[in-house]
């Protein structure tokens, strides 16, 4: 009972000071209005608010914005004038406390979308800071790919400066995404701190190397709604992956044979030795790429023949056997490289300070690593350099190459001098970002969409310059810098403008990993959009190879899935993999949940990612079936208690389908349990209808997009869609009890036949359905007539 009144006496202040807070005051001028929100300044002491319609604030700057200059922070202190207001845009001059002035700008570019930029004629700025409030229940996510142990950010600090190493810290972006309905990107290439509340718990303290301060606000009605604001006003429109893409991929650092071995014994028949065991093995493979054996130097493009005496009958060979091919490279090329002096001499590297030049103590290891000071980096913001690299990507894309696995780009030296005099230091992480670039418009225009590319460094924008991302190096254990930090990253930065992501399974450093490490990495891996593994099946038991082999099919199997969620991103920018404050936001136990993520909506994830058998899982609102038992199902909004794991060992993991699930598959076999080899023929829609009530989902995958709608009143089960080509199995679950008594078909409601066993059903081809009783799945064979599809069932009362 005493809990419960400090309970109460907590909420009633914190609601006494929200509402102090939310008062409109009288220094405040308004600036912009409109159907959203009203965006007003405080004009001494200088403050940004915005509020919503109802007076509530959305976003407010706490302190006002500070100068350093001659090594003093200069504040700005107030409004001095507004001039020339209009409807999109507003200037103001502002008083500093030195008594001079600033420049203050503000473009409204949508309803919800603010640029503000504050700047001064003052000489030897070196810095900018600012103080954003933070509200006794909000909570803060973004910033890119995090490595400190956590999704959410509150209570945490955080630099914005990419660096290498285990992990590789190589896609940090000033910005986060607040549950107050905003989001916030400081306009900065460069180190950026920020403070989310541990300083100071009603703060978001930020600070920049910057001259100027230049920072936007996305407004939105969710926090889904504010990513989606910043998505659309930085990247534009997010770049697709093909769909082989989806396939597994596999790769190599050395002789598959000897694992932990030196790269040195890395050969291009390996290649081919790996694809074939795999495929003896039954594990789809659709994705490999060469290592840096393959080139003579770094980064020379010419292959080399020690590695490969024919590289390109190579690559030809692997694309026939089904697996496409892609290079490893860096945005770097060394002294003994051929090109080298040709991009020395033409000032196509970045500079160094006085204008020296030597080669960077750069010191390579032995799992092909770079380690010291680089100023070799290609210079991307100097035009003339990126039309150069692009004729050298063009060697390797002659030698039939469908992509690139882009390593490195977050070394960039803070001294370097790049184009037009930019210092290193403004670049160091937005760097990526041109690096991305260069690649993406050669492969653009070289091979259309049919490309991959897999950058390490990422920035923000790059979403827009390239198809995948990969994290970078990671330990190969449980540890913070291993498959929990995998994790985590990935949730990140699917909040981040990066909805296509993959991990290295098993991890890096010091292979092989352990088996448990190995597979359960491999169950998160499955369950994100890029599945890739360097650690060989062969090396682990007889029973791992096997679940690995599962895991791989279910991830193949589920390539329309993919296809469909990948769509939904590049129109949307809703992330394939999404926290669960994503669709569940007004539940605040989901806040903080790092460890869960849900595929779309219909799947939720929950890795286990230390040395445990069980877990605890949060189950958002709404009813929950178990993936493995799918007789077993949860009622939301709790915590419960998986346990499967002590009697499955490592081959179990936490996985549940929300009710009223459509999801689409292409099933090749027998293998994930949804189909036979018969269904290879049909896409596989897998629903679990709702209870008593209506969901949908559309298609997207080898046609338009096609919507199905499936409807249930406990009495009739119907399933519509949209005008199709293609042949459909419909996969039913249906509650214990709730047999079909009769299905009908299509306008005039033609009887299906509803064959008695499951092998009379499959030896047909007709129209037709099955009852599996023992799996509570009714099975549906519809063939297309191109027109829309209506099916009805009665189920017996």
């Amino acid at each position: 009972m005493k809990h419960r009144i400090i309970q109460i006496m907590l909420y009633l202040l914190i609601s006494i000071t929200l509402s102090a807070k939310n008062k409109l005051q009288e220094n405040e001028k308004i600036v912009f209005q409109n159907e959203d929100v009203t965006f007003y300044l405080s004009e001494q002491p200088f403050k940004i608010i915005v509020r919503s319609l109802d007076d509530k604030i959305i976003f407010s700057s706490s302190e006002t914005p500070s100068f350093e200059i001659d090594e003093k922070w200069i504040a700005v202190e107030k409004v001095v004038s507004i001039n020339n207001p209009s409807k999109d845009r507003v200037e103001a001059v502002l008083g500093l406390t030195n008594g001079t002035s600033a420049k203050l700008e503000i473009n409204q570019s949508s309803p919800a979308f603010f640029h503000i930029e504050i700047s001064t004629d003052e000489k030897n700025v070196t810095a900018v800071k600012g103080v954003n409030t933070l509200n006794p229940v909000e909570e803060i996510y973004g910033f890119g790919e995090t490595w400190n142990g956590s999704v959410a950010q509150r209570g945490k600090s955080i630099d914005i400066w990419d660096v290498g190493g285990t992990p590789d810290e190589c896609a940090y972006i000033p910005y986060y995404v607040s549950t107050q309905n905003y989001a916030f990107w400081l306009e900065y290439g460069g180190l950026v701190k920020f403070d989310v509340g541990k300083s100071n718990a009603t703060e978001i303290r930020w600070e920049s190397s910057d001259s100027k301060i230049i920072f936007n606000l996305f407004i939105g009605s969710s926090v889904a709604e504010s990513i989606q604001g910043f998505i659309k006003n930085t990247a534009g429109t997010l770049v697709k992956p093909p769909r082989w893409a989806y396939k597994p991929w596999a790769w190599l650092m050395h002789d598959p044979d000897k694992p932990g071995a030196d790269i040195s014994t890395l050969k291009g028949n390996h290649l081919i030795d790996m694809v074939n065991k795999l495929k003896e093995m039954d594990i789809p493979v659709g994705v490999t790429w060469t290592e840096p054996p393959w080139q003579t130097e770094r980064t020379s493009f010419i292959p080399n023949k020690e590695f490969d005496s024919d590289l390109k009958g190579t690559i030809r060979k692997l694309n026939e056997m089904g697996v496409k091919t892609l290079a490893w490279t860096v945005p770097y090329t060394l002294e003994k490289s051929p090109n080298w002096q040709e991009a020395y001499d033409n000032n196509y590297l970045v500079g160094m300070p006085a204008n020296k030049r030597k080669n960077g103590e750069i010191k390579i290891t032995h799992s092909g690593e770079t380690r010291g000071r680089n100023y070799n980096y290609i210079d991307f913001t100097n035009p003339d350099a990126v039309k150069w690299w692009q004729s050298e990507i063009e060697k390797a894309l002659d030698l039939g190459f469908v992509g690139f696995k882009l390593d490195d780009g977050q070394g960039l030296q803070k001294d370097a001098i790049l184009y037009d005099n930019k210092p290193g230091a403004d670049l160091h992480n937005s760097y990526a970002y041109y690096y991305n670039k260069a690649f993406y418009d050669v492969l653009k225009k070289r091979l259309g969409d049919d490309f991959l590319m897999i950058p390490r460094a990422a920035f923000t924008g790059s979403g827009s310059v390239t198809n995948f991302k990969w994290p970078g190096d990671l330990s190969v254990d449980f540890g913070k810098n291993g498959l929990s930090s995998s994790v985590f990253s990935t949730i990140s930065a699917s909040l981040s403008g990066l909805p296509f992501l993959s991990t290295d399974i098993g991890g890096f450093d010091w292979l092989p990993a352990s088996e448990e490490v190995w597979l359960r990495w491999a169950q998160f891996g499955a369950m994100i959009p890029g599945m890739q593994t360097l650690n060989m099946p062969w090396w682990y038991s007889e029973k791992a190879q096997q679940h690995y082999r599962y895991l791989s099919w279910l991830h193949t199997d589920m390539i329309p899935y993919w296809q469909s969620l990948g769509n939904m991103a590049v129109e949307t920018g809703t992330p394939i993999c999404r926290h669960l404050i994503w669709d569940y936001q007004d539940d605040v136990e989901t806040w903080r949940i790092d460890d869960e993520f849900t595929v779309g909506e219909n799947i939720l994830v929950a890795p286990i990612i230390e040395h445990n058998y069980s877990r605890k899982v949060y189950l958002p609102e709404g009813k929950w079936y178990d993936f493995w038992d799918d007789s077993n199902s949860y009622e939301g909004k709790k915590w419960i208690k998986y346990n499967k794991g002590w009697l499955d060992n490592n081959f179990k993991f936490p996985l549940y389908i929300r009710e009223g699930a459509i999801i689409p598959l292409a099933v090749q076999n027998e293998v994930s349990g949804f189909g036979w080899k018969e269904s290879a023929d049909y896409i596989t829609m897998a629903i679990w209808p709702k209870h008593d009530g209506e969901s949908s989902f559309t298609l997207y995958d080898l046609e338009n997009p096609i919507q199905f709608k499936v409807s249930n009143n406990n009495k009739n089960i119907v399933i519509k869609w949209g005008n199709s080509k293609k042949d459909y199995l419909l996969r039913i679950h249906t509650d214990e009890n709730s047999s079909p008594l009769k299905i009908l078909c299509g306008s005039k409601e033609k009887q299906l036949t509803l064959f008695t066993t499951l092998d009379d059903f499959l030896n047909s081809k007709k129209d037709g359905a099955v009852y599996l009783e023992k799996k509570n799945k009714i099975i549906i064979r519809k063939n297309s007539t191109e027109n829309s599809g209506l099916v009805k069932i009665l189920l017996k009362e």
